[in-house]
């Protein structure tokens, strides 16, 4: 896939007349769409070194990952498969042969920070602690261009009520003067909007199925907790389920619903066996059996009804593992009141903005919770949080924000190869 979609994604585009000003590769796999620029170029009679840097003036790599060691790799009997009767000139090849490391192995990530002329991490704190390096032993330089989400993510009530009022610009992006718009927004208006997202998420859930096999209805006078996110080890899911009895007595007292949905990856053997354990617990209780929803069939319909429908996120990464995380920025544009620690997009508001799990973690999670459900009961601390969240973080969740970044970067490059 990695070098069809590279090689042939590239010929594609030629054969359609289309010569891209800029290239984004977004993520390390999809390098050789590069590689199979650099080697048109000098298939053209371009001299390899001014091929290299041409290639490079007009190429970004945006990262991801953390951690190089998870980074897709080829062996040489898979490059010279796959890779070598994809490239026609002999000095690409030999330069691409150049990145192999001594057990004979080719990181994609490497490629591509070598072919690519600026590097981005995809939030502030992401951009700090990446560890990569070059070739030559230099770590990799990465700007930061925080992602942001896509306006469907957002209840369309909520998203009007935005235009409408100023928060958002003709692009939906943040307008001048969005803070003093989000200060005159009123309780009545949020509770409303919020009822409406509980509507049209309940409609959902009714179609999907509980760990009972029983459909799923949330009340409408009750607080809803909920983690939507990859089952990963890192993103620690199974936090709130590390005392039971007061996971149990914190949603009975505050008539609250605790949503769990998510799925380990299929060779995560650990996060599996962690799934079946947080499961046994809430089985064991009948107040967690009654009240703790674990949704199995995790899809993109089911993430943005809890998006829109919930009252509470739960965003527990580990402190340095989160590269940015979007989950919590559609939380937020929903008027949900976010739980996090400070990792990823949310570190880039420092302090954050949010209920902060810092310092002993697991107890830290139960006072959080405890207070987001107080704060979901009364009128003016909810009114009082949703303004907060919003004002300190519309700008870091914005996708428009995210793309005018890009575009800079992008015309940074433009200046910089005009005035060489």
């Amino acid at each position: 896939q990695e070098a069809a979609l590279g090689f042939g994604g590239y010929k594609a585009l030629k054969d359609q007349g289309i010569t891209p000003a800029f290239t984004q590769l977004n993520e390390a796999p999809v390098v050789f769409l590069a590689i199979a620029q650099l080697d048109d170029l000098v298939g053209q009679g371009v001299p390899f070194q001014e091929a290299l840097d041409r290639t490079r003036s007009r190429t970004l790599f945006t990262n991801h990952t953390l951690v190089p060691a998870v980074e897709g790799e080829f062996g040489r009997a898979q490059f010279e498969n796959l890779i070598v009767p994809n490239i026609n000139s002999q000095e690409v090849r030999e330069w691409v042969g150049y990145m192999f490391d001594h057990a004979g192995r080719l990181k994609l990530s490497l490629l591509a920070a070598e072919v690519s002329g600026v590097q981005s991490g995809v939030s502030k704190l992401h951009a700090k602690v990446a560890e990569y390096y070059n070739k030559s032993g230099e770590r990799v330089e990465f700007q930061a261009v925080t992602n942001g989400i896509s306006n469907k993510w957002i209840n369309p009530g909520i998203l009007k009520l935005f235009r409408e009022r100023g928060i958002y610009d003709e692009f939906s992006a943040p307008a001048e003067g969005y803070a003093e718009a989000i200060d005159g927004l009123d309780i009545d208006t949020i509770r409303t909007l919020k009822a409406e997202g509980r509507t049209i998420m309940n409609e959902v859930l009714a179609t999907r199925r509980d760990q009972y096999g029983e459909p799923i209805e949330i009340p409408a006078d009750a607080v809803l907790f909920n983690f939507k996110r990859r089952f990963a080890n890192y993103k620690r899911p199974s936090l709130p389920f590390e005392d039971p009895e007061r996971l149990a007595e914190l949603l009975v007292d505050n008539n609250a619903h605790f949503v769990l949905t998510g799925k380990p990856h299929p060779n995560d053997d650990p996060m599996k066996g962690e799934l079946h354990r947080v499961l046994s617990l809430i089985d064991a209780d009948p107040r967690l059996k009654e009240r703790v929803h674990y949704v199995e069939d995790y899809d993109e319909e089911v993430g943005r009804a809890l998006t829109v429908g919930a009252d509470v996120a739960i965003n527990l990464p580990v402190v340095g593992e989160e590269a940015c995380g979007t989950s919590w920025m559609k939380d937020i544009a929903n008027f949900e009141v976010l739980i996090s620690t400070p990792d990823g997009g949310v570190a880039d508001v420092m302090p954050i903005e949010c209920l902060e799990v810092s310092g002993d973690e697991r107890e830290m999670t139960y006072v959080r919770m405890q207070e987001a459900a107080e704060i979901v009961r009364s009128d003016t601390r909810l009114e009082a949080e949703v303004k907060r969240e919003l004002t300190a973080y519309l700008e870091t969740i914005s996708g428009a924000r995210m793309m005018f970044d890009y575009l800079d970067l992008f015309a940074a490059k433009a200046m910089a190869r005009t005035n060489k």
